[in-house]
């Protein structure tokens, strides 16, 4: 089994509200996403551990519908589009040693390991709902979020091990809003 990572998320956001309660933010994201294999539950592979990260540049492109006036209820929704700028493996050395030990279960799935994302190109929906706070300083929004993720980190043709290998993202986001004009 997999559970996912908490891992960094950041970037810059540009709004521009084109009607009322309507207009359309654009982003530039450094994101963090990947898993932790989780070996609990089964007594002779517990001492294993296995992370795999993933940091990709994305941008998504959002309808931002809000409702309110010093507090806005907020929802976005649209695509985001990322690519895979790097990506970093590791397991613990008892893993490793059963790995190369060639004496593994026949139950034991090993397609995981060593396997780099064979896809840099990362795309989905996100969607987004929260508050926003309207201060004579800036804007703050408070959001929660969900990417549905339809590309795939690996290759899922009939003949290869994986069908389906998006990511799929739960995030907190904080964001500050300066009017610039």
């Amino acid at each position: 089994a997999t559970k996912s990572k908490q891992q960094y998320f950041g970037g810059v956001a540009i709004r521009y509200l084109s009607e009322k309660n309507l207009g359309f933010i654009a982003e530039l994201n450094y994101s963090q996403q990947g898993w932790d294999q989780d070996f609990s539950g089964v007594p002779e592979y517990e001492s294993f551990s296995h992370s795999h990260q993933l940091t990709y540049l994305e941008m998504p492109l959002l309808t931002h519908i809000y409702f309110g006036r010093k507090v806005r209820v907020i929802i976005n929704l649209g695509p985001k589009l990322g690519y895979l700028i790097s990506e970093k493996e590791e397991m613990n050395e008892s893993l490793a040693n059963y790995l190369s030990s060639g004496n593994m279960s026949k139950n034991f799935v090993t397609h995981q390991y060593y396997r780099d994302a064979e896809k840099k190109i990362d795309y989905g929906i996100m969607a987004g709902l929260g508050l926003e706070f309207r201060t004579g300083i800036g804007n703050f929004s408070l959001e929660g979020r969900y990417v549905f993720g339809l590309g795939d980190i690996y290759n899922n043709s009939k003949a290869d091990y994986f069908p389906r290998s998006a990511n799929r993202v739960i995030s907190a986001k904080l964001t500050y809003y300066v009017k610039m004009f």
